[in-house]
C-alpha cells in the first residue's frame, strides 16, 4: 500500500514538474526562513545571560543631540560621555544600588619584550568584578584590581603577548 502511494506521488511530481518545483521550492524557502528567524530570536533572548543576577544589572548611557555632536543626525547614545562623579552620587542617593562601576573603552599599545599589540582595553572600577561573575584561570576577584596599576587579561591576549610563559611570573616587577 505504501509503495503504491509512493509511486503515484512520484508520477504526479514528474508529470507536473513546474508546479512541483514551485511548491517544493516555496516549502524549502519557508522552512529556511522560519529556521533563520528562530535562530535570531534565540540569539536575542540569550544575549547577556551568561552572568548570574543579570536581571539586577543596569547600564547608564547618555543621549546627545545632533547640536552637541556637530554631526548631521538626530540623536547619538554614548556610555563614555557620562560624568565621572555620577557613579559616586548614584550610589549615595539612589536606594537599592549595591555596587557601582564606571566603564571606559579605549585602545592601548600593550607590549612585552618584542611583542606589542594595539588592543582594545576596558577601564573599570574594582566593583566591576563583584557585579559580573567572570571565571578566572589565575588569581581571585577579591585581589584582582586592588592595585590601581593592575590589569586583567584574557587567555587569548596572554598567549599573544607572553607566548607559553606564565604571564603572572613574566610581568612581575616592572
Amino acid at each position: 500500500m505504501f509503495k503504491l502511494n509512493l509511486i503515484i506521488a512520484l508520477r504526479n511530481l514528474w508529470k507536473h514538474k513546474g508546479f512541483s518545483l514551485i511548491n517544493i521550492g516555496g516549502l524549502a524557502i519557508g522552512l529556511a526562513s522560519c529556521l533563520i528567524l528562530l535562530l535570531y530570536v534565540n540569539y536575542e533572548w540569550s544575549y547577556d545571560k551568561q552572568f548570574k543576577n543579570i536581571d539586577r544589572i543596569y547600564g547608564v548611557s547618555k543621549n546627545l543631540s545632533s547640536d552637541s555632536l556637530k554631526i548631521n543626525g538626530t540623536m547619538g547614545t554614548f556610555s563614555n560621555a557620562l560624568p565621572a562623579i555620577l557613579s559616586e552620587t548614584a550610589s549615595q542617593t539612589l536606594p537599592g544600588i549595591e555596587y557601582v562601576s564606571r566603564v571606559q573603552f579605549d585602545y592601548k599599545l600593550i607590549s612585552y619584550k618584542q611583542n606589542s599589540f594595539n588592543l582594545g582595553a576596558t577601564f573599570v572600577d574594582p566593583a566591576f568584578l563583584q557585579i559580573f561573575d567572570y571565571k578566572y584561570l589565575k588569581g581571585t576577584p577579591a585581589s584582582a584590581l586592588s592595585d590601581p596599576s593592575s590589569v586583567l587579561i584574557t587567555e587569548t591576549t596572554a598567549k599573544r603577548l607572553f607566548g607559553d610563559t606564565d604571564p603572572i611570573k613574566s610581568y612581575c616587577c616592572y
